[in-house]
């Protein structure tokens, strides 16, 4: 969430990024000219640092940074990377936001493949990627990353191969 910044500190070079991030939360909650803030994780030359914001300016999604808002809602980025597809056609990065309720123990996503189309659902549609994706023959996986600083447990992966929707 770049933008709107009212107050930034820095923390420690080599300091905890989830102690850090719960931190940022806590002041912007604390501070009632706060509405959301964005942790920035360390990069060369700077700390880490907190920015807490006094609007709620656009999301643009970065792999850097971890944002929120006072509602106990993070702010992250759900992303469609055609960028090793090969082939021909779109290429990139498709994102979107995904607010990450505090509630919520498990990330559940669906991703639908048919054949030019990626479609990402998380959260049972709370946020939604769809993307063109031309690949060569060559490329037929699909990857789950997580450019986070919390290691990720994947619960459950079932994978269903769909039934063509012409009929003969």
């Amino acid at each position: 969430l770049p933008g709107d910044d009212f107050l930034n500190f820095n923390y420690a070079m080599g300091s905890d990024d989830t102690t850090n991030m719960d931190n940022c939360s806590s002041t912007c909650t604390a501070t009632a000219e706060c509405v959301a803030w964005t942790y920035v994780r360390a990069g060369d030359p700077h700390n880490p640092r907190c920015a807490l914001k006094n609007a709620m300016p656009h999301v643009t999604p970065r792999t850097c940074c971890i944002s929120g808002t006072k509602n106990n809602s993070v702010v992250s980025t759900l992303s469609v990377n055609r960028t090793l597809a090969g082939g021909t056609g779109s290429k990139g990065m498709r994102s979107g936001p995904l607010a990450m309720k505090k509630s919520d123990e498990e990330l559940t996503l669906r991703v639908l493949v048919d054949h030019s189309m990626v479609e990402a659902i998380a959260q049972n549609g709370r946020t939604c990627v769809t993307a063109h994706v031309y690949p060569d023959a060559s490329n037929d996986g699909v990857a789950l990353v997580n450019f986070g600083s919390t290691a990720v447990d994947v619960v459950s992966l079932d994978v269903y191969e769909m039934d063509s929707c012409w009929t003969q």
